[in-house]
């Protein structure tokens, strides 16, 4: 048994898992989850809108972030919607993952109420500078799309050791 409540380097300095030897490659390093959403979103027009958003600040550039949205998203009249992720980094925003749930709850003139959506998509963005990641969508119908509404959306990103 070897019992110590500090270890440094030669140098003086913190060592990192690696410099001890660790492989923690595919470790969760860290996990942040936006401020759930709980009251009615709507989509009523054709551009994209942000639903919601995380940041966070990888702590290696060679992380990757899994992304994760669930939620329930209700579709009023004859309306269908699109969703994409878009990450914000150094004032640069790019979409990374597109077109998902493309032309979905498209029944017609029938109202749709309480359905459940879930979005995961994984990012390597080879960075450690912070990372904004949002989602987006809009409405491609004649009516609306509420999300939150009937229940709960969330949004979680994890940081995974590369």
């Amino acid at each position: 048994i070897i019992k110590v409540d500090t270890i440094q380097t030669a140098a003086g300095g913190t060592p990192t898992a690696a410099g001890l030897g660790l492989n923690t490659t595919g470790s969760v390093l860290q996990v942040v989850q936006g401020t759930p959403l709980t009251s009615s979103t709507s989509l009523n027009n054709s551009s994209y809108a942000s639903i919601m958003s995380v940041t966070i600040t990888p702590t290696a550039s060679s992380s990757s972030f899994f992304i994760m949205f669930s939620g329930i998203v209700d579709s009023i009249g004859d309306s269908y919607w699109d969703a994409r992720y878009a990450k914000t980094v150094g004032g640069t925003t790019t979409t990374i993952f597109d077109v998902w749930a493309s032309t979905a709850l498209n029944f017609g003139s029938a109202n749709q109420h309480g359905v459940g959506y879930a979005m995961n998509y994984l990012d390597s963005p080879n960075t450690t500078s912070e990372i904004v990641y949002k989602l987006e969508a809009r409405d491609r119908g004649s009516s609306n799309v509420n999300f939150a509404a009937t229940g709960k959306c969330t949004f979680t990103v994890m940081e995974i050791a590369g």
